[in-house]
C-alpha cells in the first residue's frame, strides 16, 4: 500500500484547486478583452469593406441624360442652325425613347430624331433635328401638321432605347436602329439590371461579324 503524502491531504488539494482557479481567472482577464478587440476589428473591417463597395457602385452607376437642344429662351445659343426645312412627323422616334423625340419627313427625306421643346406643351410648331448628340449644328423643322402627341414615347427603364452610349473606356456607340456602315460597331443587347449598365457590342467587317465584347456604360444619352 502506498503511503499517504502531504500533497494528498485535503488542505493541499484545496490549495492546488485555488491556484488553478486563480491562474484561469488571470488568463481569462487577458483573453476576454483580446477576444472582444478582435471581434470589434473584424466588424470595423466588414463595415469599411461594405461602405467601399457601396461607394464604388455609386461611382460606377450609369448616368442617364435626356438630350434637349432648347434652353429657356429657345434653341441653345451654342447650337448653329445650318438649314430650315418644312415637314411633318408621323410617329415618335425609333432611334431614342426620349419622349420629346420624333420621326419626321421633309421632301421625302426622313429626319430622326427631331426634338420638340418640352416647355411648349401646346402649339408646338418648331423642332430641332440632329444626327448625333451634342453636335454643334442642327436643322430646324417648321411643322406643317400637328405632332401626334398621343403616341409620345413613354419612359420605361425595363426597355430603354438610348440615342447613344458613352462606354467606360470613353468610346461612343450609336443606336443600332440608326444607320450603320459596313464596318460599324453596334450593340446587340443592353443590360440595365445593375447600376452600371453593360452593353454587348458587335463589330462588323465587310458585313460580317468578326468580334464582340461586353463593356460598361458610363453615360446613356436619350
Amino acid at each position: 500500500m502506498r503511503e499517504r503524502s502531504e500533497t494528498d491531504s485535503p488542505a493541499s488539494t484545496r490549495r492546488t484547486t485555488r491556484r488553478r482557479i486563480a491562474s484561469w481567472e488571470s488568463r481569462s482577464a487577458f483573453v476576454r478583452p483580446r477576444f472582444i478587440y478582435l471581434i470589434v476589428q473584424h466588424i470595423r473591417r466588414f463595415v469599411t469593406l461594405f461602405t467601399t463597395v457601396l461607394i464604388v457602385q455609386a461611382r460606377e452607376a450609369t448616368k442617364i441624360i435626356f438630350y434637349n437642344p432648347f434652353g429657356s429662351n429657345g434653341i441653345r445659343s451654342n447650337l448653329r442652325v445650318d438649314k430650315t426645312v418644312y415637314g411633318s412627323c408621323w410617329e415618335t422616334s425609333i432611334v431614342t425613347s426620349n419622349q420629346n423625340a420624333w420621326s419626321c419627313m421633309s421632301d421625302d427625306r426622313i429626319y430622326d430624331p427631331c426634338f420638340s421643346n418640352p416647355l411648349e406643351l401646346n402649339h408646338i410648331h418648331k423642332l430641332v433635328c440632329e444626327w448625333w448628340p451634342f453636335s454643334k449644328s442642327a436643322i430646324v423643322m417648321i411643322l406643317t401638321k400637328r405632332l401626334p402627341v398621343r403616341s409620345a414615347n413613354l419612359w420605361d427603364l425595363r426597355d430603354p432605347h438610348p440615342w447613344e452610349l458613352v462606354l467606360t473606356n470613353g468610346e461612343r456607340v450609336g443606336n443600332p436602329r440608326g444607320t450603320t456602315g459596313p464596318n460599324s460597331l453596334v450593340w446587340a443587347s443592353l443590360d440595365t439590371s445593375t447600376p452600371l449598365w453593360h452593353v454587348h457590342l458587335v463589330q462588323y467587317h465587310n458585313n460580317r461579324i468578326y468580334s464582340d465584347k461586353v463593356m460598361g456604360v458610363r453615360e446613356a444619352i436619350f
